[in-house]
């Protein structure tokens, strides 16, 4: 060997790693291609198709790895990985992330908030299982809602999505329990309400669902139905996600004996459908223990008395008796707190008003919400019908520390890390809040979210880049819709020189579709929207002439 190839650097191995990548990249899309053309007009793989493929990825895994996140989860993956379209041929489109450049100036936003996602459905059952009309407005009409009504509708039932944001129900026939495939979506609620309204009649149905029900496990839920005379079968081998079939025997003992493994969304439709259950029987829920177990039992059994249906509660025991229902035209719903706390939050950031009419929910997850914000140095004022956050033009929000409140709901962590990042884009740094989580998946969103916000993350806490950084920050691809929604906050407290990009703006519609309109609309969309509704409407310019013919004799006329 020379001297001079000696001497040559070595290629750093992360580049080589990078480039194997690159590679890996291509044959996946050069896969979801060719399974793009092996599928059906509707888009889907025959069931023999898909069931080759999966055995032929089990048998090749087999040979190199025995995890199963390996063998079962990265072909759900592959599966269902979607890829951007290619840009016509004809007119090349350059591919560009969704800009965050909000104005910084004193929002000033008074509104109906959304109802409650949870809530909705909810009602949308009752609906559907006794037939009556029913009627919704400003419903948050995103994906689970959305999938709610269609699978309903499966049910035989007359669901309706009414300008938008209406949800409504006509009078018909009660849901009945068909034998057939019925997607749920990819909400685990939807499926929860699904298998609770096939319970306590003989009944079978297969459930599909969108991808994050294919890599759920539903393996609780399989070893508790057979104390309800049903059994959930999986219709893919090694896998404890959808999709399944359920085998229902209608047998119900006289006591549910609920197990503390259950997920508390599968608890909450299996008391909203006790009262239907044609029986009389008792929910023993001992086994639960916490406060949001308590919450959402009592929550459960507000919305139930309001519907008319009777429960009598002795501790943690429930008794329900069979009855007439008579549903409310219109139920009085309280504001989803997700939703309206990304409204709030604007407040917090830009300083201003912002105002949401409805009922804001009284529990220990609403108290952990205002307590985060009274750590900012704010104080939510909520009254009866109505929820504000205000914040003097010259309100900056403060430096110190915050702490994640333990009944913080899970849909809202990103939002303490978020505010810890605009505390650093308005003080050149910022302390971590305490009780993140130190999970290394947890770690590397957290890192990854603070480099789309032109931030580093380190052991001591967040700093915006040094000097040699480039101006602009990488294009995002935020892993849940509340994350699109802490960029869209920290975007309010960007520097000048910096724009916030977001890669998959359309992952709101999961959450709040209509968040995007109000975001573009600020620091007034409400008064925008009065502004253009009163405008006066132009006549339309006419211009009249006169003209007469002239029309040139043809030889052949002529005498």
């Amino acid at each position: 060997m020379s001297d001079e190839t000696s001497e040559r650097p070595r290629r750093p191995l992360r580049e080589t790693v990078c480039d194997i990548d690159r590679e890996i990249l291509k044959l996946v899309l050069q896969r979801h291609n060719l399974v793009a053309r092996m599928a059906s007009a509707r888009g889907r793989l025959s069931p023999q198709e898909e069931r080759y493929l999966r055995e032929s990825w089990e048998s090749q895994v087999a040979k190199v790895s025995a995890d199963p996140n390996l063998s079962t989860r990265f072909f759900t993956l592959l599966q269902e990985v979607e890829f951007l379209p290619k840009p016509s041929e004809e007119a090349p489109q350059k591919r560009t992330a969704f800009g965050l450049a909000p104005i910084q100036k004193p929002v000033h936003v008074q509104l109906e908030a959304p109802k409650d996602q949870e809530q909705t459905q909810l009602w949308a059952a009752l609906a559907a299982t006794t037939g009556q009309p029913l009627r919704i407005t400003q419903v948050l009409m995103n994906d689970a809602v959305s999938d709610c009504v269609r699978m309903f509708n499966q049910f035989g039932c007359a669901l309706h999505r009414d300008d938008g944001d209406v949800l409504s129900a006509s009078a018909s026939t009660p849901a009945a329990t068909p034998d057939k495939i019925l997607h749920v979506g990819d909400s685990a609620f939807n499926f929860y309400l699904a298998v609770a309204l096939y319970l306590g009649r003989p009944s079978h149905a297969k459930f599909s669902g969108g991808p994050s029900l294919k890599l759920a496990d539903f393996s609780a839920l399989r070893h508790f139905l057979p104390s309800l005379g049903a059994r959930l079968i999986s219709l893919v081998p090694r896998n404890d996600g959808l999709p399944v079939r359920i085998e229902s025997s209608g047998l119900l003992p006289d006591v549910i004996t609920l197990t503390p493994d259950l997920p508390l969304d599968f608890v909450t439709c299996l008391i909203a459908a006790a009262p239907f259950y044609q029986k009389e029987l008792t929910m023993d829920c001992e086994a639960l223990i916490g406060d949001e177990a308590e919450e959402r039992i009592s929550s459960t059994l507000d919305l139930l008395a309001q519907a008319g249906l009777s429960c009598t509660r002795e501790g943690m025991r429930l008794h329900f008796v069979p009855g007439t229902v008579e549903l409310p035209a219109q139920p009085a719903l309280g504001m989803d707190l997700c939703a309206s706390t990304v409204l709030l939050a604007l407040a917090a950031v830009n300083a201003g008003e912002v105002t949401l009419t409805g009922l804001w929910p009284q529990t220990p997850a609403a108290a952990a919400v205002a307590d985060l914000l009274a750590q900012l140095g704010l104080e939510l004022q909520a009254d009866d019908g109505t929820v504000s956050l205000k914040a003097d033009p010259s309100f900056q929000m403060n430096g110190a520390q915050l702490t994640v409140p333990a009944a913080l709901p899970a849909e809202l962590a990103p939002l303490p890390f978020a505010f810890a990042c605009i505390q650093a884009l308005k003080y050149g740094q910022a302390s971590l809040p305490a009780g993140t989580s130190t999970d290394p998946d947890v770690v590397s969103q957290y890192g990854s979210f603070a480099r789309a916000c032109g931030l580093d993350l380190t052991d001591e806490g967040l700093r915006p880049w040094g000097g040699d950084e480039p101006a602009g920050t990488p294009a995002w691809t935020a892993p849940s819709p509340m994350w699109a929604c802490a960029l869209a906050l920290a975007a309010c407290a960007r520097p000048a020189s910096r724009g916030f990009f977001l890669n998959n703006p359309g992952i709101l519609t999961g959450l709040y579709p209509a968040f995007w309109p109000l975001y573009n609309a600020l620091p007034e969309p409400g008064l925008r929207r009065v502004q253009q509704a009163t405008l006066p409407v132009r006549e339309r310019r006419r211009i009249i002439t006169k003209s007469v013919a002239q029309l040139t004799p043809r030889p052949e006329d002529e005498d």
